[in-house]
């Protein structure tokens, strides 16, 4: 009797070979598909050179949490190039989700690990897409306050200029440059000449001068943050939702205020030097729109912990937070 053969349909035939390869084979088929690439170029509109010894850093991050710092999920850094520098990550996809918001950040730090230029706007990353192409990237360049900054103190009927190096202060005061060095504080920092006759005191937003004439308490003038309102334009580099009118006021006595969203706060901030700390901020109770809510909650989230503060070269204020979340505004 002849052999009988039940033919098989060509979709279950195909599934029945897949099955059958090895899980080395089908995972190396599937290798593509776990990727997507970004790429693109950075620069910026000034003409001038990068100095010897920068490194550009570029980074893809997920930034669908505004209450935990933003994961990286692929990094690049290319040392010793000239801009436009250009860049290509590959970013592995197992931890990306179709709904999940991606955002790419530039960086260039000098030799001595200096924040130089940022980008300084939301950069969305695909994860549908295979390939994101940028195109170019254009940074910002950062001037950042820190303690080699000048400072200016009121004393009294006197304004006195700090500037702070490690270890040493340069004090102009009545029009006469001295100079200082750190010596031993229970708290602050205090600086004082070798024969002891003058002495300034840090202590963050107060002072105190100490002359042959006596002691005089001083008030640093916030320089940068107070003097009109700051408008919030960017959060956690995500944008904000058009018209929300977001902002932070600072007063020279210590206090804050503004609008979270669509609710009013208020509180208290200590800043020293560069780092910038919100006390407890008191906020009202309207209820919101569901988008402006989780704008507002991702704003107050932001400001609830330490942060360093930055300008840039156009006056924009950058908030970064030890946490990862991320406040640009402008006046």
């Amino acid at each position: 009797m002849p052999r009988l053969f039940k033919m098989m349909p060509i979709g279950l035939a195909a599934a029945t070979l897949l099955a059958a390869l090895p899980l080395g084979a089908l995972a190396q088929q599937s290798d593509d598909a776990d990727m997507i690439t970004v790429t693109g170029q950075i620069s910026y509109l000034q003409r001038i050179a990068l100095q010897p010894g920068s490194t550009a850093t570029v980074t893809v991050s997920d930034v669908s949490r505004a209450d935990a710092a933003a994961p990286v999920l692929a990094e690049a850094s290319i040392p010793g190039r000239q801009v436009p520098i250009p860049f290509s990550l590959e970013v592995p996809t197992q931890d990306m989700t179709e709904r999940g918001r991606y955002a790419l950040r530039a960086v260039i730090r000098d030799a001595a690990g200096n924040l130089r230029w940022t980008t300084d706007t939301n950069i969305p990353v695909d994860p549908t897409q295979a390939v994101n192409d940028l195109g170019t990237v254009n940074l910002i360049q950062v001037t950042t306050l820190s303690a080699a900054d000048e400072a200016t103190y009121l004393c009294g009927d006197r304004k006195v200029t700090a500037r702070f190096t490690p270890g040493t202060l340069a004090l102009t005061i009545d029009g006469e440059l001295r100079n200082l060095r750190r010596v031993r504080a229970g708290s602050g920092a205090r600086y004082a000449t070798e024969d002891d006759s003058l002495s300034f005191w840090d202590k963050g937003l107060t002072a105190l001068l100490e002359t042959p004439e006596g002691s005089t308490e001083c008030t640093r003038e916030t320089a940068g943050l107070t003097g009109g309102s700051w408008r919030v334009e960017d959060i956690n580099n995500a944008g904000v939702i058009d018209n929300s009118q977001t902002s932070l006021s600072f007063s020279e006595d210590g206090t804050v205020s503004g609008r979270a969203g669509c609710n009013q706060y208020s509180g208290s901030y200590t800043r020293e030097g560069d780092r910038l700390t919100f006390g407890p901020l008191a906020v009202t109770q309207r209820a919101c729109l569901p988008a402006l809510a989780d704008q507002e909650r991702k704003f107050l989230d932001a400001v609830s912990g330490p942060m360093t503060i930055s300008f840039d070269a156009t006056g924009a204020m950058i908030l970064t937070g030890d946490s990862g979340g991320r406040i640009l505004a402008r006046r």
